[in-house]
């Protein structure tokens, strides 16, 4: 269907080296491979993606399922996950072992998720994000979204030639504090 942004020059940090992302008064500031991210979402360098689609995105779903959520409440994925359960989102973790993480069910796999939905949020490395879109667009998602530090050509070309809205190398959590979004029917 569409890019929501293009993607930064050079190469993207590895998930690894992003710090955890500390909010304060609801700015996110994240550290990533000498970048210092704050705010708005996005590296410094990269083009800003379309504020009013991400906007739109974000405003038209409701669940979020968390490919690669940790259960270590320290890592980003958690803290990420919490600003979408305190922004209203249903929040479903994803992990191959865990059977519960931040107090919710997790599935081991994408197809078991038994409930529509609309955004997968990917937090694995770039080698796996294709196999995990051929699964976003198995379960029907509207939107493929690969965290701060991880792009990936190959999963581009199968989300969007099915359909769905792609965004990458972009922090969800941070910009859902920056454009002040809140899950579809929380408002």
């Amino acid at each position: 269907m569409r890019a929501l942004n293009v993607p930064s020059s050079g190469e993207a940090p590895k998930v690894s080296e992003l710090s955890v992302p500390e909010v304060t008064d609801g700015t996110v500031h994240v550290k990533a491979a000498g970048l210092n991210w704050a705010d708005n979402g996005v590296a410094a360098g990269d083009d800003l993606q379309d504020d009013e689609a991400l906007r739109s995105v974000l405003e038209s779903a409701r669940t979020v399922a968390i490919v690669g959520l940790s259960t270590d409440p320290g890592k980003p994925s958690s803290t990420i996950a919490r600003i979408l359960i305190d922004a209203g989102y249903e929040v479903i973790p994803v992990h191959p072992t865990a059977t519960e993480i931040l107090g919710r069910k997790a599935y081991p796999t994408l197809a078991e998720v038994p409930v529509p939905v609309d955004i997968v949020d990917v937090f694995r490395p770039p080698h796996e994000a294709a196999r995990i879109a051929h699964d976003a667009v198995a379960i029907g998602a509207s939107t493929f979204w690969l965290q701060l530090g991880i792009t990936s050509d190959e999963a581009r070309t199968i989300a969007e030639d099915a359909g769905l809205d792609f965004v990458e190398n972009t922090c969800i959590g941070a910009t859902t504090v920056r454009l002040g979004n809140t899950a579809k029917g929380t408002k």
